[in-house]
């Protein structure tokens, strides 16, 4: 993909996308598509206006990309961070408006 006609935050959307997409054979990706892996082949391309379009489009209305196998929409970092906090709100609240220890 040419990469440097995608924008700085479409780029953030590009990395992860390609990484997923070629660690997959391209006829499984084109099957869950329910196209052929040849229009497949054409949207990521050397010439991948397509992709680049669209990357660009999602990224300029500020979409970004959720994996599904993990379902999880924020960074793992954020979400470590966010376990600690809530559990340490956990037993506050529960002491607070609940009474226990």
């Amino acid at each position: 993909m040419a990469r440097n006609t995608l924008t700085r935050s479409a780029r953030q959307l590009a990395d992860p996308l390609m990484k997923k997409y070629r660690s997959q054979k391209q006829v499984d990706v084109a099957d869950r598509m329910d196209c052929d892996p040849s229009t497949v082949c054409r949207l990521i391309g050397e010439n991948g206006e397509k992709l680049t379009t669209a990357l660009n489009f999602i990224a300029a209305n500020g979409f970004g990309l959720v994996d599904k196998s993990t379902h999880i929409a924020i960074e793992r970092k954020e979400f470590e961070l966010l376990l600690l906090a809530l559990n340490g709100l956990d037993s506050r609240f529960r002491e607070k408006y609940l009474g226990e220890r």
